[in-house]
């Protein structure tokens, strides 16, 4: 009986496991641009190799992060009221994944579904385009997710800088986000730009389908770092183009019940990256009907 027991709750703690990874990749990059001799967490310093490949023009100039988001919210948030189309393309990706279960099972269960649960890989960053063409899509599809707006309410302290390329009639800007911990995707800051790590999801699927673990104990922390997003706008400030970079360190614990391995405390960490691009912007045939 006290096998079938232990063997119970370890079937529920390979539950929380695959529901933590299971909603992170549906979730759907840096901040701030960290000065030399700064200690980066460890995606911090991924956000700051994707943007070292990212080959920034030599042109770009700094402009306000005032003048650059209003910029954006301007440009994205037409793309949601003129219902217009666009194609998306994303890839995300785990690493750095440690665990403080001396089993090693929380370990090796986070490295093996995570492998198998990213919704798409870099390798299938072009294959797996969709176009979104009708007004669900759109909202859903285009960030911030579900919601009527691309860009809310939000403050210049959540952006430590931004720069501005001109080439031609288009202008790109580039905005790094500042670094925060737990934004929801809809809270003031990077939630109300990019669709962030669903926290409150997470949770309540934790909360429904995990019997051993004890509540009060439960921590969950997304630390974003080195977030930042590229977008580009023509000579009347339409949106030709925009890449979001999202980086953040995960980092869930709680007490469980594990006589079986001596243990009652469990602690995973991985570090997760987001990069989304959306282009090919043009009226939908329904927004043409009607002007």
């Amino acid at each position: 009986m006290k096998t079938n027991k232990n063997f119970r709750r370890l079937t529920a703690l390979t539950a929380l496991i695959l529901a933590l990874c299971v909603i992170f990749t549906s979730c759907t990059t840096g901040g701030s641009t960290p000065g030399e001799g700064v200690t980066l967490s460890p995606a911090g310093e991924l956000a700051q190799s994707r943007l070292a490949q990212d080959n920034l023009s030599s042109d770009a100039k700094k402009v306000s992060v005032k003048k650059a988001i209003a910029a954006y919210k301007d440009a994205a948030n037409a793309v949601k009221t003129d219902t217009i189309k666009f194609t998306k393309t994303r890839w995300e990706d785990y690493d750095n994944i440690t665990s403080s279960d001396p089993t090693g099972i929380t370990a090796n269960l986070m490295t093996v579904i995570s492998r198998n649960l990213v919704v798409n890989k870099f390798d299938d960053y072009e294959s797996k385009a969709k176009i979104s063409d009708t007004a669900d899509e759109i909202k859903e599809n285009f960030p911030v997710y579900g919601q009527d707006y691309a860009c809310g309410e939000i403050d210049e302290s959540a952006m430590t800088s931004a720069v501005k390329i001109k080439d031609g009639d288009n202008t790109t800007y580039v905005i790094y986000f500042a670094d925060c911990v737990n934004a929801n995707p809809g809270d003031p800051g990077l939630g109300s730009v990019m669709t962030t790590v669903n926290r409150e999801a997470i949770l309540d699927s934790i909360k429904q389908y995990i019997a051993v673990i004890n509540l009060d104990t439960l921590k969950f922390d997304c630390a974003y770092s080195g977030c930042y997003m590229k977008f580009t706008v023509d000579k009347s400030g339409a949106l030709v183009d925009l890449e979001q970079n999202l980086f953040c360190d995960i980092d869930a614990s709680a007490e469980l019940s594990l006589v079986l391995f001596n243990t009652n405390f469990i602690n995973g960490k991985c570090t997760f990256e987001s990069h989304t691009h959306y282009f090919d912007f043009a009226p939908t045939a329904a927004a043409a009907d009607a002007e």
